[in-house]
């Protein structure tokens, strides 16, 4: 698992000691040493942190980072589905392999099990080229 270093930053930031740095953020001590001494990002990133922390009265909390890309694929999942994109869904679906064709049936007598499960208006969205 690669290590989150903003929260490292913004642990810094609160003032946590590196013990508890490092065991959050799954780093070592010459690691985290290294970041704070060698990494000009790494300090400004403290710093930002810490005026945000004074600025609201140590009642700050840590901005959310970015989604992991399983959070984010299935968010477009869910999103493509309420649009009734199924053309898309059903990519997305079968590439993160959410569904499997039964033993023995191949893929076109998937896909027709498929089309035969959709009303007119999904096999519509389906059959149109986008």
């Amino acid at each position: 698992m690669p290590i989150d270093w903003c929260r490292a930053a913004w642990l810094t930031a609160e003032g946590a000691p590196p013990r508890e740095i490092m065991a959050a953020v799954g780093c070592s001590r010459s690691q985290l040493r290294r970041r704070q001494a060698a990494c000009r990002l790494f300090r400004a990133l403290v710093e930002q942190y810490g005026a945000e922390i004074v600025r609201n009265g140590g009642e700050a909390r840590m901005p959310p980072g970015p989604r992991s890309l399983e959070e984010t694929v299935r968010a477009k999942l869910e999103e493509e589905m309420e649009a009734g994109n199924t053309r898309v869904a059903l990519w997305l679906a079968e590439r993160l392999r959410l569904f499997v064709p039964a033993a023995g049936e191949g893929t076109v007598d998937a896909l027709e099990r498929l089309l035969a499960t959709m009303n007119d208006q999904e096999r519509e969205a389906f059959s149109r080229p986008e």
